[in-house]
């Protein structure tokens, strides 16, 4: 279900760059780095989770 609300975000904000070219530049360098933000604690959260349950000495 997550993965479904980004997958409309993502086609949402391709949509309004398509639409508004002017503005492409701007949203870009605003957006680019916020999204490599999310990705990374979107991939890194479950292999963090996962390296806590398979090391004993977390726990």
């Amino acid at each position: 279900m997550l993965a479904y609300a980004i997958a409309c975000g993502v086609m949402a904000l391709l949509i309004f760059v398509v639409s508004t070219p002017e503005h492409t530049a701007a949203l870009w360098r605003d957006t680019i780095p916020t999204l490599s933000v999310v990705a990374g604690i979107w991939l890194l959260w479950p292999l963090s989770a996962t390296v806590k349950k398979s090391d004993p000495a977390a726990s």
